[in-house]
């Protein structure tokens, strides 16, 4: 029987931070020195789609370089953030190319996002009408063509292969990307000799780091290949190939039933 294709890489692959490094590096150059703005997509993706799709491969690239920079000058879990909007960029590029009408699903919620934005700002007094009439018209435009209102990042997850552990932990990258408890976790020990019972820590190592770079490559991975396999033809596909095969991690892109964007 084959082996279900990996969206990860396993556990192991992760003990090295200079190898995980180095497969993050590897990447972001393979990107940079090409990054296809000029080529053509094939042709089952329509434009918002298409655009999309390269548009977060670039942004998980960009990301995934400051990633680097940060993860030279800290020990803790500044890079957390980071590493979470790396997964939001490679679930969503794999959401965009397999998932039809995604691309002006995606439009119809950030114009609902900005109309929303919109008249906080207006309740303030600004003027913004322009703005609102804008975004209204675009909503209407969207709604008479019937494009679907939906677009919930659990459900991105979850319509993809491994989706459930997906989105397990988004939801831990984002407890600790936001304010609250976990934030407080991240720097107090326990201390029997202290009067509140924890002592603080400025610089707690983060247990967890070089696991977190992991999943960065992975998703980053992910991103890259989505942009790959929506190329009407092969870029970096040889490439790709290789890097896959040191990460541990598949070059196909599945949907929770198994099935994949047709084969060109």
């Amino acid at each position: 029987m084959t082996a279900a294709p990996k969206l990860f890489a396993p556990p192991s692959k992760y003990q090295d931070p200079a190898f995980v490094r180095s497969i993050i590096t590897s990447l972001c150059e393979l990107w940079e020195k090409d990054d296809g703005a000029g080529g053509d997509f094939r042709g089952q993706l329509d434009p918002a789609r298409a655009v999309a799709i390269h548009t977060h491969a670039h942004h998980a690239v960009k990301m995934a370089r400051a990633l680097l920079v940060l993860d030279d000058a800290t020990t803790g879990a500044e890079t957390v953030p980071i590493v979470r909007l790396i997964l939001e960029c490679g679930v969503t590029a794999a959401y965009l190319l397999l998932r039809d009408g995604s691309g002006g699903s995606m439009i119809r919620k950030g114009s609902d996002q900005r109309r929303l934005a919109l008249r906080d700002i207006a309740g303030l007094g600004m003027d913004v009408e322009d703005g609102l009439r804008e975004a209204a018209a675009k909503i209407a435009e969207l709604d008479r063509a019937g494009v679907s209102t939906g677009w919930i990042f659990q459900q991105h997850c979850e319509s993809l292969h491994e989706g459930k552990q997906l989105y397990a932990l988004y939801r831990v990258l984002t407890s600790e990307s936001h304010a609250g408890m976990r934030i407080a976790d991240l720097y107090v020990v326990n201390d029997d000799q202290s009067p509140v019972g924890v002592a603080f820590v400025a610089d707690l190592p983060y247990e967890a780091k070089v696991a977190s770079l992991g999943i960065a490559a992975s998703m980053l991975f992910l991103a890259i290949n989505a942009d790959e396999i929506a190329r009407a033809k092969p870029r970096r596909t040889t490439q790709l190939g290789k890097i896959a095969g040191r990460l541990g991690v598949s070059t196909r892109i599945l949907r929770a039933d198994g099935s994949e964007h047709p084969s060109r």
